[in-house]
């Protein structure tokens, strides 16, 4: 017992027993990592071009790495198959006009929904979700045999 904690028999005011966090909170901590960098990217790009693949590659890898945090223990490739069929109906939606109108209204549709299809996109989806995919299994971060949990 520290001499901080108080009395002789008394509840510590302080767990001194601290864990350093298992395989998937550090999963978790390294996607938020990356989805930070990755939007600050996607930003970047979006404002400073806004044209040609890398705002589609950074949506669909910011849209996976969000998944990963969320849901640290499901493999990434079901997370992938998530995103692509996420960015396929989103970029689908965007056929029928609606997100172009939304985005008159809510500036934010304009980066979450995108306004215009192009069949481009597509590619640039899977090209992120590839890129999420590849660093994940080369961290290979929560997937030990001794990860608790």
């Amino acid at each position: 017992m520290h001499p901080a904690d108080g009395p002789a028999g008394a509840t510590p005011v302080v767990d001194r027993d601290v864990r350093l966090p298992d395989g998937h909170a550090r999963r978790r901590i390294v996607a938020l990592a990356g989805l930070l960098a990755v939007v600050v990217a996607g930003m970047v790009v979006t404002h400073s071009d806004g044209r040609g693949l890398w705002p589609d590659i950074f949506y669909a890898a910011a849209f996976h790495l969000a998944l990963i945090a969320v849901l640290p223990r499901v493999d990434t490739v079901v997370h992938g198959a998530a995103v692509l069929v996420w960015c396929t109906g989103i970029e689908l939606l965007q056929i029928t006009g609606w997100p172009a109108l939304w985005a008159l209204h809510v500036p934010l549709c304009r980066l979450l929904l995108g306004t215009g299809y192009d069949p481009v996109d597509l590619g640039a989806y899977a090209l992120g979700v590839l890129l999420v995919l590849s660093v994940d299994r080369l961290l290979g971060i929560g997937r030990g045999l001794d990860d608790a949990g």
